[in-house]
């Protein structure tokens, strides 16, 4: 029983003791097309979207990586995003954004405005831009960006949640896009993290059985 004992508490050591820094984190998120702001020249994207449409996705990040910005007030951390709006998969690159805007407001948001992500086939459009976005924090809400590693926590402070939201461009000029609500958002716990907390448990149970 005494070894039992002395492997779960190490395990449960290691579990409570393992910083949230140092693994991915991913975070996952759902609402409903709010809004049909634009579309292209051949209604493409409205025959293939319309408000009230679900939506559903995640961002993971590093949490580990050190941010990267030249500006004062930003930190960028490399981040990937995957989101299905009506069934169509959306996946790629972007960038977790935290700003710390002293005098402004603070906020935070996942972005790909490059177009560099995988995006299903509607007609002739391309990807253009994915993001979700909450602004309108209390400034100084994020002048510890370690806050960052619970996005879900710092969901209620957003005092002006901007609109999120999905562009497709046509290749003559004209571009189809919406907005869409985020109604739940949650960290989920990484593979391993689960593991590590289930052998824990495990040696505990085992433990209990012996006793």
């Amino acid at each position: 029983m005494k070894n039992y004992l002395r492997i779960s508490l190490a395990a449960m050591a290691a579990f409570i003791g393992t910083p949230a820094s140092a693994a991915p984190i991913t975070v996952e998120f759902s609402g409903v097309v709010t809004t049909i702001i634009s579309d292209d020249s051949g209604n493409f994207f409205t025959s293939a979207f319309a408000i009230g449409d679900p939506v559903s996705g995640s961002w993971t990040f590093d949490s580990g990586a050190l941010p990267t910005s030249s500006a004062a007030d930003l930190a960028i951390y490399p981040a990937s995003f995957k989101a299905s709006v009506n069934g169509l998969l959306f996946s790629g690159p972007a960038e977790y954004r935290i700003f710390n805007d002293s005098g402004v407001d603070d906020g935070f948001s996942m972005i790909n405005e490059k177009g560099t992500y995988t995006a299903p086939v509607v007609g002739p459009l391309i990807p253009r831009t994915f993001f979700v976005q909450f602004v309108g924090m209390p400034v100084g809400t994020l002048a510890d960006t370690s806050l960052v590693l619970d996005p879900a926590a710092l969901f209620p402070l957003a005092t002006n949640i901007a609109p999120h939201g999905l562009r497709l461009d046509h290749p003559d000029g004209s571009f189809g896009g919406l907005y869409f609500s985020v109604d739940s958002l949650k960290i989920v716990p990484e593979p391993g993290t689960w593991i590590m907390a289930a052998a824990a448990l495990g040696c505990l149970a085992a433990a209990r059985r012996r006793a």
